[in-house]
């Protein structure tokens, strides 16, 4: 709306400033709207409904569940964390590299972890990080990817290592690693993995 266009409105405007009611405010309500030029008006309400990036799954802890594996051999394994970290907070997760991985083209992180409290099998650390665009991400898988990987099919494009397995899906790349304990078995990375490029309901 212009400044121009307002001004058949100023007739009641007037009228209604003849109130009792209206005399305190009414001026200062006038010049405030005079006063913001048009198109800030609706820059302010195109940012304010504009939408933002639809998260990876509704529910971290819903999603990291369903990448559990069958036990198996008396095990017992289970989520023992699972948080969506964003360019404020990943500090508190990745100490050190933080910035490198923003300057990357890094979004938000979801990090999750899986334990086996009954000990026959390694800790698993999953990691699904969003670069915002496809390119970005399969650029971090061919940094990243393990020492003498092998291609395995999984997302867009993935490999495998010992005890480790990184594909691309999306914008997002996908970690899935053992954490070694001595001569603890490792855990099935790998059907893990397939677990995740599978989940339901995400938002590749």
């Amino acid at each position: 709306m212009s400044r121009i266009s307002l001004l058949p409105s100023l007739a009641l405007w007037m009228s209604t400033a003849r109130k009792p009611w209206a005399r305190s405010w009414l001026p200062g309500a006038l010049l405030l709207v005079l006063a913001v030029p048009p198109g800030c008006r609706k820059r302010a309400a195109s940012s304010k409904d504009a939408p933002g990036r639809a998260s990876l799954v509704a529910s971290p802890k819903d999603a990291a569940r369903s990448w559990l594996p069958p036990n198996r051999g008396g095990s017992r394994f289970t989520v023992d964390a699972a948080r969506v970290y964003t360019k404020q907070t990943l500090v508190e997760l990745v100490n050190g590299g933080a910035d490198a991985l923003i300057d990357a083209g890094l979004e938000t992180l979801l990090h999750v972890r899986i334990t086996d409290p009954a000990g026959k099998f390694t800790a698993v650390e999953v990691q699904v990080s969003d670069y915002g665009t496809a390119a970005k991400a399969r650029a971090m898988l061919a940094k990243e990817r393990p020492p003498k990987a092998r291609k395995v099919q999984l997302g867009d494009r993935g490999f495998a290592g010992r005890g480790e397995v990184m594909f691309v899906k999306g914008r997002h790349l996908v970690s899935v690693a053992v954490q070694p304990a001595g001569k603890t078995p490792y855990a099935p990375v790998a059907e893990i993995a397939r677990r995740v490029a599978s989940t339901p309901g995400a938002r590749w």
